[in-house]
């Protein structure tokens, strides 16, 4: 694990570096651990996944990319039908009368951001109108994952729902979080390495990133 901290430790420093960017992409976080991924028996995994709550209770999966240090960080889409993730940790697919309510849900939701309304509802209509076979499955996930001998270490960027989602997957694995914070609401914002594989998370690294102008909720993408 130390090995583990340890890479991703020079990680975040380079993030540091291009802090004034916008919150790094899948492509852009694999550019900066190309170089430093040396670890003989890990392989981490970028994951991100798009979703939405369909009520005040069930998630709905609706599409996902992944890529890991192995595959020079090659991207990967995971399209499917929209999968319905419930409290009780039951999966069922997104059935065809109940995608009106969904949408008329998600309009509400997102009605101030347009631009992420318009970029959600339609992944939605392409997911429902995919056709042949799916790769947004608890099955292809998992064999994404073990399809050589390495140690899948999953990273997330602000993963907390993330998490939750490949819990509910029933992919319990090593999860690493990076999120960025202001511990005393004044602005000045920390770059963080949690690990959050159990019930709780765990501070691993933590690096003062500056001052940045925000109001309401101190949690900021870079």
């Amino acid at each position: 694990m130390n090995r583990i901290i340890g890479i991703i430790t020079m990680t975040l420093n380079l993030i540091i570096l291009v802090r004034d960017t916008r919150e790094p992409t899948c492509s852009q976080l694999a550019i900066l651990t190309d170089e430093l991924i040396q670890a003989d028996k890990i392989k981490f995994v970028i994951v991100d996944f798009e979703f939405t709550m369909i009520n005040r209770k069930d998630l709905l999966l609706v599409s996902g990319s992944m890529s890991n240090s192995l595959d020079k960080y090659k991207p990967v889409k995971l399209e499917g039908k929209p999968i319905v993730l419930t409290t009780t940790n039951k999966l069922k697919m997104l059935q065809n009368r109940e995608v009106k309510k969904v949408m008329q849900r998600v309009g509400r939701i997102f009605r101030n951001k347009p631009e992420l309304l318009l970029l959600l509802l339609g992944q939605l209509e392409a997911s429902l109108k995919l056709k042949g076979g799916t790769i947004l499955s608890t099955t292809y996930i998992n064999q994404y994952l073990h399809t050589d001998n390495r140690i899948p270490v999953i990273v997330f960027w602000n993963g907390t729902t993330d998490k939750e989602i490949l819990q509910k997957l029933g992919l319990n694995r090593k999860m690493l979080n990076i999120t960025s914070y202001s511990d005393n609401n004044n602005n000045y914002f920390n770059l963080k390495l949690l690990e959050i594989s159990g019930s709780t998370s765990k501070l691993l690294y933590s690096s003062r990133i500056g001052y940045q102008e925000k109001n309401g909720y101190y949690k900021m993408p870079i």
